[in-house]
């Protein structure tokens, strides 16, 4: 017998449920106006249940700090009481709303990559595994796969994969590209002259992951003073634009320039070497929960279509 039916059968009527689910969800969010957002309601309306829940109780619960709440110790008490069936009951939507959409998987994944790397995979999946449909979302927020908002999750990880409710994707690897009008002309180990002579494509990005011109040129041996000159992006899939359109050179890794290099607006240097990247995309799903068929069907397809990227190169 849990705590609840402890209550109820020493003859304690339990109060109003809206009143302690308003106090649930402002516990939880720990503010009125965050409950009130989520419950559809007015921060007046949570403000008058939580009311009636101390009435109810002869306690008070909450106590105003700023545009927040903090719980009483009477309020924490009742928060831990009541907080457990409330998360069951909306676990419990949450699966039966998946169940309506049985063949449905919602992936996550970082924008970039979604649009380089997944997109025309996961037309193909579906084309061929007949019947499951996938709903690609881009750079979902952290809490959405604990929530089940989405059912798996791609995120770019450093380091080695996490070992519980994920697997390493792929690795990756960057490399040396232009556009064809740029680059056609290096011949052999002419990209060491097109290096030397060409604007080269600046991207914090790339700078974050630890590969900036001055290094990568040092580690081939070629002295240029202005390697910090060029057109300056702030994301990877800019700096790969910008080379297609003959901006200059650009350090781009493979899962997000194949597009560009499959329809023939990029050409890569292989003689200049490609360099690992750090860490690599890893596929995660929510901790305590099995993965449904459709889930696996999708995560075997990724792995495979992800397998020749672990021998580096292009």
């Amino acid at each position: 017998m849990n705590d609840l039916e402890k209550l109820k059968s020493s003859g304690f009527e339990l109060p109003p449920l809206n009143a302690m689910r308003a106090f649930e969800t402002a516990a939880r969010l720990g503010g009125v106006a965050a409950a009130a957002a989520e419950l559809g309601v007015t921060s007046g309306a949570v403000s008058q249940q939580i009311k009636l829940l101390e009435t109810v109780l002869g306690a008070k619960l909450v106590a105003r700090a700023g545009r927040g709440l903090v719980l009483t110790a009477e309020g924490r008490a009742v928060a831990e009481l009541i907080g457990e069936p409330f998360r069951g009951l909306r676990e419990a939507g949450l699966r039966l709303g998946r169940c309506e959409q049985a063949e449905r998987i919602r992936l996550g994944a970082p924008g970039a990559f979604a649009a380089g790397w997944l997109a025309p995979r996961l037309s193909r999946f579906e084309t061929g595994e007949g019947g499951i449909s996938v709903r690609l979302t881009s750079d979902p927020e952290a809490a959405a796969l604990d929530r089940f908002q989405i059912d798996l999750e791609v995120r770019h990880t450093f380091g080695a994969a996490p070992s519980r409710n994920a697997v390493r994707l792929l690795t990756d690897s960057f490399a040396l590209v232009a556009a064809p009008s740029l680059g056609n002309a290096a011949h052999g180990d002419g990209w060491r002259d097109l290096v030397r002579s060409a604007e080269l494509i600046q991207c914090d990005e790339a700078e974050t992951a630890g590969l900036d011109w001055p290094g990568w040129l040092a580690r081939r041996r070629i002295e240029r003073e202005d390697a910090h000159l060029g057109d300056r992006f702030t994301t990877l899939s800019q700096a790969i634009s910008a080379a297609a359109a003959g901006r200059g050179l650009a350090l781009a890794p493979r899962s997000l320039f194949e597009c560009a290099l499959a329809t023939g607006r990029l050409i890569v240097l292989a003689a200049a070497g490609v360099e690992a990247v750090d860490g690599g995309y890893d596929l995660i799903w929510p901790d305590g929960r099995g993965l449904r068929a459709p889930d696996r069907a999708l995560k075997t397809f990724l792995i495979e279509e992800a397998r020749p990227y672990e021998t580096a190169g292009v």
